[in-house]
């Protein structure tokens, strides 16, 4: 579904990152004056035809994707945690 749109977009390179209140587009080598709305609609419609509502997606220009320890950089990251990982609250015992 985001390369449908953003591999239409004319930048270098992208990845999506999701964050707790928002959808992160980062982009690379995106003109100043590009339409930012170019991406925004067509993503929350997209979003929307699968049944998620809601997050904001902001369009950002970076100097370059963040990369991971391999040196890859992945297309879609996520930042949120799941219930799984979150702590519990409880304090573990000491013996």
């Amino acid at each position: 579904m985001f390369d449908a749109v953003l591999d239409t977009v004319p930048a270098s390179q992208w990845q999506v990152v999701q964050e707790q209140a928002s959808l992160d587009v980062l982009l690379v080598g995106l003109a100043p004056d590009f339409d930012k709305r170019r991406i925004t609609e067509p993503l929350s419609r997209e979003l929307l035809l699968r049944g998620v509502s809601g997050p904001a997606i902001r369009i950002l220009s970076v100097a370059a994707i963040p990369r991971g320890a391999t040196g890859k950089a992945a297309l879609i990251r996520s930042n949120v945690k799941h219930a799984s990982e979150q702590s519990s609250g409880c304090k573990p015992a000491v013996s």
